[in-house]
């Protein structure tokens, strides 16, 4: 992933608690996702891994880039509360292609939306624990005949408690799985066609691949720095519980019991 300079803040309108910030970089214009936001370094963790993870099931997520926020970046809003974040995130943060003329995915055209595409998408949400897919709150961009999947930084949520990481947890029944966009529409025999051919795909090599694309400054702990065995260590940990995760739905009974659930 390419590494570029914030020069200007273009758009900063508050949404809620939060701050979606447009700004401009010498290679175009990015929505940059903030560390000093929300879940911090957490969440753009998630977005990183997230986005390597769909990229290898086929599924769409908008061009990433690692954005460098320090003195230099011009912004004319003068909100104390975004400029404190803004110093908040001094450093390393994460910003992804702006798509102009995109839109959510309207309600109407839900159920519209291709079979195979949905089932996958569903799946991936399933892996990785993903509870910001619904129908009120879809995070699907569309433009035209395309769509781009985003906003993951509330996904992989175990990673705010690694001291109570069991063996048994990546096993855990998904518990926002029928709140999904694309529940109603996923049968037990495609959920398992699908997930037959990404386990494939997402071996554990290859999760890890995944998870070395964080950057070691996402895992560094402000108060509290960590060693290089330690970040590395973390990122083994986000590998073999996605692969635990894989692994627990290898058998029919598992999968006939996911659907029970």
């Amino acid at each position: 992933m390419e590494t570029y300079q914030a020069k200007r803040v273009l758009s900063s309108r508050k949404v809620g608690s939060s701050w979606p910030l447009l700004i401009e970089t010498a290679d175009g214009e990015f929505f940059l996702k903030l560390s000093g936001a929300g879940q911090g370094y957490g969440a753009l963790i998630s977005e990183v891994i997230s986005a390597g993870i769909a990229d290898r099931l086929g599924l769409n997520v908008p061009n990433r880039a690692f954005i460098q926020v320090d003195g230099t970046l011009v912004n004319s809003n003068e909100d104390p509360e975004l400029t404190s974040l803004l110093n908040a995130s001094a450093g390393l943060n994460l910003g992804f292609e702006y798509i102009p003329n995109s839109k959510i995915l309207p309600e109407d055209q839900i159920e519209k939306f291709e079979e195979d595409i949905a089932i996958d998408i569903f799946w991936f949400d399933w892996l990785i624990e993903n509870p910001d897919r619904t129908r009120n709150n879809p995070n699907i961009l569309i433009r035209k005949e395309k769509y781009w999947l985003i906003d993951h930084g509330a996904a992989l949520g175990f990673q705010y408690d690694f001291s109570n990481l069991t063996e048994d947890l990546p096993k855990r029944f998904w518990s926002r799985s029928k709140d999904h966009i694309f529940y109603e529409r996923i049968h037990m025999d495609s959920f398992e066609r699908v997930h037959r051919e990404n386990s494939k795909v997402l071996t554990l090599d290859e999760l890890e691949i995944i998870t070395w694309e964080v950057p070691a400054e996402f895992f560094k702990d402000r108060k509290n720095p960590k060693s290089l065995n330690e970040i590395n260590r973390k990122r083994e940990i986000f590998a073999v519980y996605l692969w635990k995760r894989i692994k627990s739905l290898e058998s029919k009974r598992s999968i006939t019991e996911f659907f029970k659930g």
